[in-house]
C-alpha cells in the first residue's frame, strides 16, 4: 500500500514536471525571431476607403477612379479582420427555397456550378461583369431564396501566433 502511494506521488511529480517543460518550450517558440515574419501590415496602401461588403474593402487598383465601382468576378478585396487580400470568384452560394436551385438559376440567369439537392444549397455562377452586390440583394429579396452570399477566395490555413 505504501509502495503504491509512493509510486502515484512520483508519477504525478514527473507528469507535472513534464507539463511545465512543455509550457516552457511553447513560450520559447513564441518568442523566437522566426515567428515575427508572420505579422502583417495593418492596412496596405492599395486599400481604398470604399466598402465592398461586410469586412471587405475594395482595392484602389480595382476602383479605377470611380467612387461606386461594381463588385464583379476577379476583383480583389481586403479583409479587415484577417488582413488578407482576397479575390471575388464571381460565384454565389445560395440556399434555395422549396422550388429548388434550378428555379433560382433560371429566374436570375445564373449557371449551376455545384449543387447539393438534399439541402437545396449550391454554387451559382453569375454572368461575366455582373454586379454581384446588386445580384445578392435581388436574390435575398426573392421568395425562391432563403439565403445568398458572395463567394470569396481567401487563404485560410495560415500559421497565426498568439503573442504574449
Amino acid at each position: 500500500m505504501k509502495l503504491t502511494m509512493m509510486a502515484l506521488a512520483a508519477s504525478s511529480l514527473l507528469m507535472t514536471g513534464s507539463a511545465l517543460a512543455q509550457d516552457q518550450a511553447v513560450d520559447d517558440r513564441l518568442n523566437n525571431d522566426s515567428q515575427k515574419s508572420v505579422v502583417k501590415a495593418e492596412s496596405p496602401k492599395e486599400v481604398s476607403e470604399t466598402r465592398a461588403f461586410g469586412t471587405y474593402r475594395m482595392m484602389k487598383s480595382d476602383l479605377g477612379g470611380a467612387k461606386d465601382a461594381k463588385l464583379t468576378g476577379g476583383v480583389q478585396v481586403y479583409n479587415e479582420v484577417t488582413r488578407n487580400v482576397a479575390t471575388i470568384s464571381g460565384n454565389l452560394t445560395v440556399l434555395a427555397g422549396e422550388q429548388g436551385l434550378a428555379a433560382v438559376a433560371q429566374e436570375f440567369g445564373l449557371a449551376i456550378v455545384s449543387e447539393d439537392s438534399r439541402v437545396g444549397m449550391g454554387l451559382l455562377k453569375a454572368p461575366e461583369g455582373a454586379d454581384l452586390t446588386a445580384l445578392v440583394e435581388q436574390l435575398r429579396a426573392s421568395d425562391l431564396v432563403r439565403a445568398a452570399r458572395i463567394e470569396v477566395i481567401e487563404p485560410r490555413n495560415e500559421l497565426h501566433v498568439i503573442k504574449r
